[in-house]
């Protein structure tokens, strides 16, 4: 969750409702040793990683007045911790991704318009303020979100198509799980606790740990190739992949990258 102020180029508080938002007063496990070295005894009624998840697009089995708590005591975190201004009735405006289903948006509004008593609240589009804050008008938006990755063209501040797929955020920590298993697998020290936890159908790393592992090392560094020569009007290049000169030497391009020379050759 981002919150901040309008007009300015960055938010001014970026929250993660992970579950040591959900403490109660008195709860201190956080602090227990056991409990910090040994993540298998901490108590936990959900499923690996869903204790980090505001939210699941299966609205069915979900508890909303639960996500409204969460909401509201994260809102009433940023203001107090990082906007310092008072919880007194002001202008909202609520960027969300137009696939979220509908009975989210009413707890989000509620907690606004009930709690906060929010004069008016705007729901914008993601995709189309990811466009007006890079300074364009129509763009292609590629939201690398938890559940799922989104692609929307915007054409005139307009959503024209959306394509979206289930590879996202959740999918890359399960296969960073699946490696580091993999790897913890080839250890004869931890062999045994591996093959238990695979028959038992269990994790062998904690959800914090893989997404550490995945925020921090699993990046990708662009190559730079040597680029192919470019195809102008009444000239051809070589057809094949590389940097292979023609016979015929009439002009000669060179590669910013590879530092190579093509020759080209009129038709």
């Amino acid at each position: 969750m981002r919150l901040g102020f309008a007009g300015e180029p960055t938010p001014k508080a970026v929250l993660s409702l992970g579950p040591e938002l959900q403490r109660r007063v008195g709860d201190f496990r956080d602090w227990d040793p056991e409990q910090q070295d040994n993540w298998r005894r901490r108590p936990t009624r959900k499923a690996w990683g869903e204790d980090h998840e505001l939210w699941q697009y299966d609205v069915r089995s979900l508890d909303l007045g639960l996500v409204e708590d969460k909401i509201d005591r994260a809102i009433r975190e940023a203001l107090t911790k990082f906007l310092l201004i008072d919880s007194r009735p002001r202008r909202t405006a609520l960027v969300l991704s137009s696939s979220v289903p509908l009975p989210l948006v009413s707890a989000a509004l509620d907690v606004l318009f009930h709690r906060y008593q929010a004069p008016t609240v705007s729901l914008l589009s993601a995709a189309v303020m990811s466009t007006l804050g890079a300074g364009m008008r129509s763009a292609l938006v590629v939201d690398l979100g938890w559940a799922e990755t989104v692609v929307t063209s915007v054409y005139e501040y307009r959503e024209m198509r959306t394509s979206r797929t289930v590879r996202g955020g959740k999918m890359l920590v399960d296969k960073v799980h699946d490696f580091i298993q993999g790897r913890l697998s080839m250890s004869p020290t931890h062999a045994p606790d591996v093959d238990r936890d695979k028959k038992q159908n269990q994790h062998s790393v904690s959800f914090e740990e893989c997404e550490e592992v995945a925020c921090r090392l699993v990046w990708c560094r662009q190559v730079e190739k040597p680029c192919m020569p470019p195809h102008e009007d009444g000239m051809t290049s070589s057809s094949g992949t590389g940097c292979r000169p023609l016979r015929s030497r009439t002009s000669l391009l060179r590669c910013r990258v590879c530092r190579r020379s093509w020759y080209l050759q009129k038709q």
